[in-house]
C-alpha cells in the first residue's frame, strides 16, 4: 500500500533525526522522498491520512508542500462530511501542518472529545491529542492518563509503549508526573531482539524500531 511506503520512508527519517543531523540525507535522497510522499496522495479518495503523512514528510525535510491549496480543500471537504473519528483527526492535524489552512474546527473538536474512551487504540488516542491541540482545545490530561492506564492493561507491546512515550510528551507533564512512564522505556527495550550482540531491533520492522527510539528520546528530553 502507498501509505505503508510513506511510513517506511518516514521511519528512515526518524532514525536519521534521532541519531544524526538531518544532513544525513543527500539532495538526491530528499528528492526521492518527496516523490514518494506525493505519489501516495489521492485527491479523488476520501482518506486524509496519506495526505497528512505526505505533508508531514515534507515538514520533516524542511520543505514546502507544493499542493497546499488542493490539500486544504481536501481537509475541509472531509470535515464537511458525516463525522468519522479517524478521518476528522487526520484532517485537523493535516490542515494544521499547512499553517495557512484555516478550518472551523470547534465543532469537530467537540465531536472528537465526545468519542474519547479506552476502547480506542493508542494510535487513535495519540493522534486525537494532536488534533485537539491543533484546534486549540484545552486538553483533559486526567482523562488521557486514565485512557493510557486502561490501554496498557490490555496491550503492553513495544509499539503501544512507544505511543505512550510520545503521548505523555505531548501532554506536557511535569517531571515528577513523567517518572512512572520511564518504566515503559525499560519494558520496551526488553522486548527488542538482539543482533550481533550489539544492535537491538523489533520483528515488526523498521518503523517500530524507529518509533520506539524516537519515543525514548522524546520522553528523555
Amino acid at each position: 500500500m502507498k501509505t505503508d511506503r510513506i511510513v517506511a520512508f518516514l521511519s528512515l527519517f526518524v532514525i536519521g533525526q534521532a541519531l544524526t543531523p538531518s544532513s544525513f540525507f543527500s539532495t538526491i535522497d530528499k528528492s526521492r522522498l518527496k516523490r514518494t510522499f506525493l505519489s501516495a496522495i489521492d485527491f479523488n479518495g476520501d482518506d486524509p491520512k496519506p495526505l497528512y503523512l505526505s505533508i508531514l514528510g515534507y515538514s520533516l525535510l524542511d520543505a514546502e508542500f507544493p499542493k497546499k491549496t488542493e490539500a486544504c480543500t481536501f481537509f475541509k471537504d472531509t470535515l464537511n462530511k458525516p463525522f468519522k473519528f479517524d478521518k476528522a483527526v487526520f484532517a485537523v492535524i493535516g490542515a494544521n501542518l499547512l499553517k495557512q489552512c484555516q478550518l472551523n474546527s470547534a465543532n469537530v473538536a467537540k465531536q472528537i472529545e465526545e468519542k474519547l474512551d479506552s476502547k480506542l487504540s493508542m494510535s487513535q488516542v495519540y493522534h486525537s491529542v494532536l488534533a485537539l491541540k491543533a484546534a486549540k482545545r484545552e486538553i483533559n490530561v486526567k482523562k488521557y492518563l486514565s485512557m493510557i492506564s486502561d490501554v496498557l492493561k490490555k496491550d503492553s507491546v513495544a509499539f503501544t509503549q512507544a505511543y505512550v512515550m510520545h503521548l505523555v510528551a505531548e501532554l506536557g507533564l511535569k517531571k515528577e508526573a513523567l517518572k512512572p512512564y520511564f518504566n515503559e522505556i525499560s519494558d520496551a527495550v526488553q522486548q527488542a531482539d538482539e543482533a550481533d550482540g550489539v544492535h537491538l531491533f523489533y520483528e515488526n520492522g523498521l518503523f517500530t524500531t524507529a518509533f520506539v527510539v524516537d519515543g525514548i528520546y522524546r520522553l528523555a528530553e
